[in-house]
């Protein structure tokens, strides 16, 4: 392992120490991580039991008879195929649950890492992240969709199109990580056999819960419907989205929030699919724009959701050739993510700047120029 692996395997070390460390000494136990695992869980358990799977007053009994009430406002909305996959975890006591997420999620940032780079020790740079914290601490599969997404990209480069359509299929567990992936595949000379496996995939699925969870299938846009008004808002230092960003900005305005937050997403979704059109022939651009826009332009996303933005910044880096100020200055803004500058300005001044969507745009705005200006294509591009 070179120098430079050993400094950052030593980051991550003493990152992660520092965090168990500061868990323990603030008596926070294991198994009071992972509300939204146990949420899956719960999900699955009334399945299982062949109850209504989202009534919320029944899951938010669950969560107390789990002895943890306060993972109660954290309902089960997911699609029912989530679970019916999280079936063998639901039978697990939370902490070995939680613990078999955990160690999954890491050798699934290995295995991405893998795939899209040839060196499995670049998911380092990944597990010393921000939202690798609130992924591994929230119990959430942020991981997994990473993996699929680079299992996606990987069966496109090696022209097994109908492959990855049916791998990206398995992101139906949370649909909106799906926003422009079919628009990718439409676009691309190389991918649109893609849309048949997506299809075929997504109706596999949706044949398996009509199968086996017929009742709660039927009932899930209901549930969506109803979720809006019965859940409570994210933390906001938690929530990634230009919703939050001007909410934060212009507390007490919401008419006002929404329309600009309506605009600035609106705008990102069309430069990206812009963006994708010009990109089409090259593999590595549209595919990774596809996923940057799928976060920075989605109506809901929290903080973990952007360990997927390890897949265009793993492919388009080599291309980008930052200079060391341009790092440096990345490093510093990513860090500023750590700390909870969301609420320290709110309750000093009443409105918050937010820096996370600015950070991520302004970062995806460089990656994306600095590899098309490149002019470097790599041979999963080529026509």
């Amino acid at each position: 392992m070179g120098a430079r692996w050993r400094i950052l395997a030593a980051v991550n070390v003493a990152l992660w120490g520092a965090i168990v460390a500061g868990l323990l000494k603030l008596g926070v136990r294991f198994g009071d991580l992972g509300w939204d695992l146990e949420s899956f869980c719960v999900g699955s358990r009334l399945w299982l039991g062949g109850q209504p799977v989202y009534d919320f007053e029944a899951q938010a009994r669950a969560h107390v008879a789990l002895a943890h009430p306060g993972f109660a406002p954290f309902p089960f909305v997911n699609p029912p195929i989530l679970a019916i996959e999280m079936a063998p975890l639901a039978k697990l006591p939370h902490a070995a649950a939680l613990l078999v997420v955990i160690a999954a999620s890491l050798a699934a940032a290995g295995v991405a890492a893998r795939l899209a780079t040839g060196d499995a020790r670049n998911a380092l740079w990944v597990a010393a992240s921000y939202p690798a914290l609130t992924a591994l601490g929230q119990g959430q599969l942020a991981f997994f969709a990473l993996l699929l997404f680079s299992l996606t990209y990987y069966a496109l480069a090696r022209r097994r199109p109908f492959t990855a359509g049916a791998v990206a299929s398995l992101l139906v567990y949370k649909p909106q990580l799906l926003l422009l992936l079919p628009v990718a595949f439409a676009m691309s000379p190389l991918a649109r056999r893609a849309l048949a496996g997506f299809v075929a995939g997504v109706l596999a699925q949706l044949g398996i819960c009509l199968l086996v969870a017929r009742d709660a299938t039927l009932a899930f846009p209901s549930a969506l419907a109803r979720f809006a008004s019965y859940a409570p808002k994210l933390k906001v230092a938690e929530s990634y989205t230009w919703r939050t960003f001007f909410e934060l900005l212009l507390p007490g305005h919401p008419r006002a929030s929404l329309g600009l937050a309506a605009a600035a997403v609106l705008t990102t979704l069309a430069v990206a699919v812009a963006t994708m059109w010009r990109a089409r022939r090259d593999l590595e651009l549209l595919f990774s724009v596809a996923v940057i826009a799928t976060l920075l332009g989605a109506a809901h996303c929290g903080s973990y959701e952007w360990v997927s933005l390890a897949l265009p910044a793993w492919l388009l880096a080599p291309r980008a050739t930052p200079s060391r100020r341009a790092l440096a200055l990345y490093v510093v803004a990513s860090a500023g993510l750590w700390f909870d500058v969301v609420d320290w300005q709110r309750d000093r001044w009443g409105v918050a700047l937010a820096p996370a969507v600015l950070v991520g745009s302004a970062f995806a705005v460089w990656l994306v120029r600095a590899a098309w200006r490149s002019g470097t294509t790599s041979a999963s591009a080529a026509s």
